[in-house]
């Protein structure tokens, strides 16, 4: 998760659902591909490696390797960190059995890790280190890890599918929540059912903001954003008798602050996206004494062969 702590609090919610990862891309196929290549990775550390993920959310890179220890009997010794205030064990309805023995730490940021050096075999990230400050962070990747460590980090790239998939819901936000949007449409009509002499003109006012939504999901079939908020305000249009008007109100304050929130998160996302002047200061870093055997590609996943990410190891001298 990003460290930030400006959209610290939107973090902390999160990861307190039912959710194993974040920022992944909405296909099937290519989730199942990234956790192929790290499963692959993981197995070719040595026996009892300790392995540690920063910023690993509810830990989706540590439940990789915990299958990958599973399979080859590896013994990994398992910790993530992560700045937002997560509890995996308690956040997860189904936590692999490994996880449940991983030292899991919340509050913590990448930029200052509170581990001795050279306590690490491996240090991990997927679309979390680049969240912070990428100087601090790589010095923290490099005290913490043994001499001959390893260095493995999934980062989002500027033009991966994970950012563009962002950008879009981004869009899709503003929309909903901007004057000629839903939401204050939806707000005015909740109003109108307290002042029946408005509600000609807030019915037709939210008629209008559904009839755009619906023209606009009809050519945009990833448009879940608007499809779920617009089906849920139609309901109530067709039948606001149904509802009790705090529930109602209660409905709207609930899904605004969930939806600022989320864009507080794809804000988060599109500035930690690695540009190419962001890039040249992490390669910067791993190109100095202490690293050797730099490793940076573009990852690419699924049947369209999208961008997922940059895909960057390297070894510790």
């Amino acid at each position: 998760m990003p460290n930030r702590p400006s959209g610290n609090a939107s973090w902390d919610e999160y990861w307190r659902a039912d959710r194993l990862a974040s920022c992944v891309p909405e296909n099937p196929q290519t989730a199942n591909q990234i956790a192929t290549f790290w499963i692959a990775k993981f197995g070719t550390l040595p026996m009892g490696s300790r392995i540690l993920d920063v910023a690993s959310g509810n830990g989706v890179v540590l439940a990789y390797a915990a299958q990958a220890s599973r399979v080859g009997q590896r013994g990994f010794a398992l910790s993530g960190v992560d700045l937002a205030r997560i509890d995996p064990l308690r956040n997860l309805s189904n936590p692999d059995p490994l996880l449940k023995k991983a030292d899991f730490r919340g509050g913590v940021s990448a930029e200052r890790l509170p581990f001795d050096d050279g306590s690490f075999d491996c240090v991990t990230s997927q679309y979390g280190l680049e969240y912070a400050d990428l100087g601090r962070a790589l010095d923290e990747a490099t005290r913490v890890l043994r001499s001959q460590g390893r260095f493995f980090w999934l980062a989002h790239h500027v033009d991966g599918e994970v950012v563009r998939q962002n950008a879009g819901q981004r869009m899709e936000v503003d929309w909903l929540l901007g004057s000629d949007g839903p939401y204050p449409a939806m707000r005015g009509f909740i109003d109108a059912l307290r002042r029946p002499s408005r509600m000609s003109a807030a019915r037709e006012r939210l008629n209008q903001a559904l009839q755009v939504a619906e023209s606009y999901c009809r050519t945009h079939e990833s448009s879940k954003v608007i499809q779920q908020v617009c089906s849920e305000f139609l309901a109530v249009a067709v039948r606001p008798q149904a509802y009790r008007l705090k529930d109602l109100v209660q409905m709207l304050d609930d899904g605004e602050r969930r939806l600022r929130s989320h864009r507080s998160r794809m804000e988060d996302l599109q500035n930690a996206a690695l540009t190419p002047p962001r890039l040249e200061s992490a390669r910067e870093k791993l190109q100095s004494i202490h690293w050797a055997a730099l490793r940076i590609e573009t990852m690419s996943a699924g049947v369209q062969g999208g961008i997922i990410g940059f895909w960057i190891e390297a070894v510790r001298i």
